[in-house]
Order: C-alpha cells, then structure tokens, then sequence
C-alpha cells in the first residue's frame, strides 16, 4: 500500500512537495523573525520609567513590516496629494489658485474668529465636490438631449421636487490602488522623495546641535543666556504685538517669495546695493559690529582675578607681500601672498611694532622664521599671559587710520604707503586706495602705529573731485603717483593675546 503523499514507486507527488516547500517557508520566516525578536531584546537596554504605550508597541517583526509598508504605500496618496496641491499654490503654478489663497488667507489674518467656521465650511465644499461627482448635472450628460429654458421652466413648475441630474453614478469610495499599478509606483516614488527630504533636513540641522549640546561650555552658556534674554524680552513685549499684521505680512511674503519673478529682482537688487558705496559701509558697519560683540563677550568671560590685578593687550603684527606665480601652469596676474615673499632687508613676517622696524623686536633675524607656525614672544617681568587665552586677530582694526578687511589685513603699495583695507589694482576690486590715502597724512595710532605719506605728494592734494567710491575722477592729476600706485603688493594685520600681571618676583641671592 503506498505511503501518503508518495506514489506507487515511492517518489513524493508534487502537491506533497509544494506543500512541504510551503511549511519549511513558513518555518524559516517564523525563525528569522523569532530570531531578529530575540536579538532586539538582548541587544536594546529600555530606559527606565518608559510610558505605557511605549511598552504596548509592537515588537520588530519582518512579515509586519512588510504587510505595513505594503499599505503603506497603497494608502499614502491622499498626503502626497495635498503636498503637491500646497507646492503648486507656494510656487505659482496655478495663479489664480495662489491669488485666491492669499486673498483667503489676508481675511483670515485680519479677521481670526473665521478660523472657527472653517474646518466645517472645508467639509461643507468636500460634501459640494462629492455630490457632483455622484449626481452630475444632466447637461454633461451626453444620452440627455440639451433642452431649451422654456422646457426648464416647464420641468420645474410641473415637476418641484425633482433634482434634474442625469444618470447617478456610484458613490466616492476609497480604493487603493494595486501593486504593480501606476499609481502604486507613483506612491512609491512620492515616498522615496519624502524619505530623501527628511534626510536633508536631518543633515541641515546636525550642524547646529553643537551649540545646544555643551560641547563648548562656554559657547553654550552664552547660548543659554542669550535665550533666557530673548525669552524675557518676548515676554514684556508679547501683549503689544500686532499679531493680525504679523500673520498678515508672514502669510502673504511667503508666496511673495516663492513668485518666479522675486528670485532674480532681490539678487540684482542685493548685487547693485552691495556693490555700491553704501553696500560697503553697510557690510563694513555690521562687521565692526560683530566684532565688537565678540570682543565684549571675550572679555566679559575672563576671570575676576584677572579684573582685580589688571591686564594688558599685548599686540605683534603679521606682514606679508604679494607675489605673482612662477610656472609653465600659472595664469597671467596670478599669485599668492605669504610671508616668505618679504625682500631681502625689509622688514620681518613678524614685528612687534606696526611700522615694521621695532626695536624692541624678540624675533629671529633673517628670514629663517617659520611663518607658518604661530609666533613666540617672551613678556616682561611681572606679565603672564592670561591661562585660556591664545592670539587672535583684530578685526576691528582700531590701530589702523583706515578700515581692515574681513579678516583684519590693511594693504599698501610696494613701499608700504598708500594704506587701503581692500587690494586696490587686484581683480574685482578699484584699482585707487581711498582718497584718504592721497590726502594728508596719517596721523599715529595708539599702538604707535605710523602711517606717513610723502609730504610732496600731500601738499597739492584735497578731498575736491571724487566719486562716489572716494577715489580722484581726474587720474591724470596724479601724475606721478599714478605710475607710483600701481596695486596692493604689501599687507599686514594685528595680533592680539591678554597678558596679566603677577607681580615682580625678588630674587634671591
């Protein structure tokens, strides 16, 4: 007698081997499935006092997340519908459609109790749209014959209660759509470019977790204090806000923004303003600014001992001159400043004095200084430097008679006259200093900064006849310092560390 599932000559038939194929799938997903349970459980330590409905969550199961996703994509639709019919209002796809939500949305701003009616009044045009979609007028019916208004009148006076619609369809039913559908893929996509966006937004905003995390004490402090300052401040100042005009102005800039045509105006318009000579002044204010705000903040976080026994800026100053590059590779103008392109005589990478000829300088002699390595210096008897404190640059520029540029450098020609805080003759810069650099002389700075100009070359010169930008309109004036300022080919900026004093220590003999 054959054995169940076997034949006469012993061999399993093929229902007994789809079914056993079948069981031992079964099996082995059960096992994966028991098995990544287990790991999970081993492997992950709850935190305590974990909440109820943390506890009630699901454990990690692959057939589950399988099923899930699968509906997931079926049934996600209707949110990516709404993204796309919010970003074509936001981007001006449909004008009309984005003219009417920002006229809604000015009436709600000014009036908001209308944000109470709303959501029925939303439901009440989706009833409208389901209706029609049910019961379509019989006009857009093409079995109905068009009818004349005299038959209309007739219909209605002879007939009140009848609706008029044409043939009624079946009702609005939600059906996900199938797996392998257009529709599906087109989920599916939707869902990519989602998990894409929160990446995106993930990467923006790590940055900036290193000024809430305590990295730096000191940098989250000031944080810390500057939100308990702001939130202060909001709170004094909160009755007093216009919230309607403030809602008004947040809702209808936001489209204003996103117009196609608002892009390229506010770039030409930012270009010409900041290109200008108030575009300068602007950036140039702001800079001082920051950097004085920085500054008092340096300074407000040293210590009280140091307060109490006094202390002292010890300044040195970085020079450096510009060079073109030697090569077969090297472009016409090109070049770099450094401190080893200083000529034979001149003066060092580092001084301590501006003028470059200090003669209390501490530095090496000749030109075998590394100047790529941060600069030593010994401090008289009685200073020490201020623990925690290191150099820094002086971006404010206060011992310049000019302005410096964003990273604290003061130009001049090739014989270190002429001062300028940008590289006058470079690309994209002017190619004059400020007048002031042709008027009279500079006077000296409180570090003893000296920045004399050739008294011959002073004395026929004034502030008549300049641009906009502060430069001479009649070049030919300049005759000879025309040839003689031909471009930047000199810089140098300042370097300053805290010192405090300690105290003269006597010696013992």
């Amino acid at each position: 007698m054959p054995t169940p599932g076997r034949d006469r000559s012993g061999s399993p038939t093929p229902s007994s081997t789809t079914s056993g194929s079948a069981a031992t799938a079964s099996r082995r997903e059960r096992l994966q499935s028991h098995m990544l349970t287990s790991l999970l459980s081993l492997q992950s330590i709850p935190p305590p006092n974990r909440l109820p409905v943390a506890k009630n969550k699901e454990s990690l199961s692959l057939p589950t997340t399988t099923r899930n996703f699968r509906g997931f994509v079926q049934k996600s639709g209707p949110v990516f519908a709404i993204q796309d019919a919010v970003h074509e209002t936001l981007m001006w796809d449909y004008p009309a459609r984005t003219l009417c939500v920002m006229a809604a949305w000015a009436i709600i701003a000014l009036h908001p109790h209308l944000l109470v009616p709303l959501p029925t009044f939303m439901l009440s045009l989706l009833l409208l749209q389901t209706y029609q979609a049910r019961y379509p007028p019989a006009s857009t019916d093409p079995a109905v014959p068009p009818v004349t208004p005299a038959q209309v009148i007739d219909h209605a006076i002879t007939e009140p209660t009848s609706t008029g619609h044409g043939k009624v369809r079946p009702p609005m039913v939600p059906e996900p759509p199938n797996e392998g559908s257009i529709k599906y893929y087109e989920n599916l996509r939707d869902i990519q470019n989602m998990m894409k966006m929160i990446t995106d937004v993930y990467d923006l905003l790590a940055p900036f977790s290193i000024h809430l995390n305590w990295s730096s004490p000191t940098h989250t402090l000031l944080v810390f204090q500057s939100l308990i300052l702001v939130t202060l401040a909001l709170f004094l100042v909160a009755p007093y806000l216009p919230y309607r005009f403030i809602l008004l102005i947040a809702g209808e800039g936001a489209f204003i923004l996103n117009h196609p045509w608002t892009d390229p105006v506010v770039k030409k318009l930012v270009g010409r303003i900041g290109e200008g000579k108030e575009g300068r002044k602007l950036k140039e204010s702001n800079r001082k600014v920051l950097a004085m705000l920085n500054e008092w903040i340096k300074m407000d976080q040293l210590p009280d001992d140091v307060w109490t026994r006094g202390w002292r800026e010890v300044e040195v100053f970085e020079n450096e001159r510009f060079a073109l590059e030697k090569g077969t590779k090297a472009k016409e103008g090109e070049g770099r400043w450094s401190g080893h392109n200083l000529r034979y005589g001149e003066r060092k990478p580092w001084t301590k004095g501006a003028d470059g000829y200090a003669d209390d300088s501490v530095f090496a002699e000749g030109y075998t200084l590394d100047v790529s390595r941060q600069v030593a210096m010994s401090l008289e008897d009685g200073w020490a430097w201020v623990e925690g404190d290191d150099w820094r640059i002086d971006f404010l520029g206060r011992w310049s008679p000019l302005a410096v540029d964003e990273a604290g450098w003061l130009y001049s020609n090739s014989d270190w006259h002429k001062p300028s805080p940008y590289p006058f003759g470079h690309p994209s810069q002017p190619q004059l200093p400020p007048a002031t650099s042709f008027a009279s002389s500079a006077s000296s700075s409180t570090s003893g900064s000296v920045y004399a100009l050739d008294e011959e070359d002073d004395e026929d010169e004034d502030d008549e006849g300049l641009d906009a930008d502060g430069l001479p309109n009649d070049l030919p004036s300049l005759s000879s310092k025309a040839g003689h300022v031909k471009k930047a080919e000199t810089r140098k900026r300042r370097w300053l560390r805290r010192a405090v004093w300690v105290g003269i220590t006597p010696r013992t003999d």
